[in-house]
């Protein structure tokens, strides 16, 4: 019996070599199925699950079914349940989607440089683009409006905008907690794995200097930038980086030739006080909707930009003193349950709460 036995197992030696090999592809397409959807998920072991279990096929029919199962219908079945790439968003990643982009900040869209974002990250190749301008400028009020515009569908925007989905890092918080020699770079290199899992992926950097500046603290000193790590990947088409940061910090820190030619710069210049003027009533708008009981003198703004003027410091654009002037003047009428606000208010406002003398400024109001 034994030797029935021994002569039967001889009989399907082909049989079980077929079925090692098409099992082995099996797996193997499998794999790479997997791995398309997840750099992470373990698939080596997988083609030798493959061997095993063409090995243990007896028949011919076996063979066909099993080939037929698992070259065909398992890949597809995953494919079609996991049509999403599997790649989380790095916990030092920001979706500005669900951030920023169902909220309502009355932006004034910049749109010639809007126009310029949606060329230059929709090139062939140098898909990068810095973005600098003093304090205040509204670098990140530029981003913020495209991306809540595509929230809305809004059908003024350049359609190859429309289907981009934006991811903002903050170099700050990037950096914290890199303790050990390495651990930049590592968070670095899953930024980049991510956006080139991403098709139509953007990745904003604030205050992208930071990066540059890294290499003090965690490279040492030998003139090696973290952004040198970004120089191959910025040549090529399969990423696109917005970086963001102030004149004066580009020319200290970013004024690399070899990283230059690799972004499209865009400058920004503070607004002139008449378009500040209309970006401040924007903004107002949402001040009016939360306190509806309250309404503004007609020449307000005027007035709210000429005191900005004089309360501004370096670091603060002439819109978002005006606008905060406007805020604390709206918290404190509706605190003392007054509906209206004019010049004398916001007189009142600057002497009470932010230690101004209107008698210092009377005298040069803008015309």
């Amino acid at each position: 019996m034994s030797l029935a036995i021994s002569n039967a197992f001889i009989q399907t030696i082909p049989i079980r070599v077929v079925g090692m090999a098409l099992g082995y592809c099996a797996y193997e397409r499998f794999s790479q199925v997997v791995n398309a959807k997840s750099s992470t998920v373990p698939t080596n072991y997988l083609p030798y699950i493959g061997l095993i279990a063409g090995a243990l096929a007896i028949t011919q029919q076996a063979i066909v079914i099993y080939a037929v199962a698992l070259l065909v219908l398992i890949p597809l079945k995953y494919a079609i349940t996991k049509e999403q790439p599997i790649n989380k968003i790095p916990s030092f990643l920001e979706d500005m989607h669900k951030a920023v982009g169902l909220e309502d900040h009355n932006y004034i869209p910049l749109l010639r440089a809007t126009k310029q974002i949606a060329a230059f990250i929709n090139n062939a190749e140098k898909r990068n683009v810095m973005i600098t301008g003093p304090a205040g400028s509204g670098k990140t009020a530029l981003v913020e409006d495209i991306v809540q515009r595509i929230c809305k569908k809004d059908s003024s925007l350049p359609e190859n905008l429309l289907t981009k989905k934006f991811y903002k890092v903050s170099c700050v918080a990037l950096m914290s907690g890199t303790s050990y020699r390495g651990s930049l770079e590592e968070k670095i290199d899953k930024i980049l794995q991510f956006a080139k899992s991403q098709e139509n992926g953007v990745i904003i950097f604030d205050e992208i200097h930071q990066l540059a500046m890294a290499n003090k603290n965690n490279i040492g000193n030998n003139n090696i930038s973290i952004l040198d790590f970004f120089k191959e990947d910025l040549a090529r088409s399969e990423i696109s980086i917005i970086g963001m940061t102030t004149n004066e910090e580009f020319a200290r820190h970013l004024n690399d030739p070899a990283l230059g030619r690799r972004f499209n710069r865009i400058k920004l210049k503070h607004p002139s006080f008449e378009d500040s003027l209309k970006m401040l009533e924007e903004r107002t708008k949402g001040l009016l909707k939360r306190y509806p009981s309250i309404t503004i003198a007609e020449d307000i703004y005027k007035e709210v930009l000429t005191l900005a003027q004089k309360l501004l410091h370096q670091n603060s654009s002439l819109i978002d003193q005006g606008f905060n002037l406007l805020q604390t003047a709206f918290t404190v009428a509706n605190s003392e349950g007054r509906n209206r606000i004019d010049k004398k208010d916001m007189e009142n406002i600057c002497k009470e709460y932010f230690d101004m003398n209107p008698d210092t400024f009377v005298d040069e109001r803008l015309d």
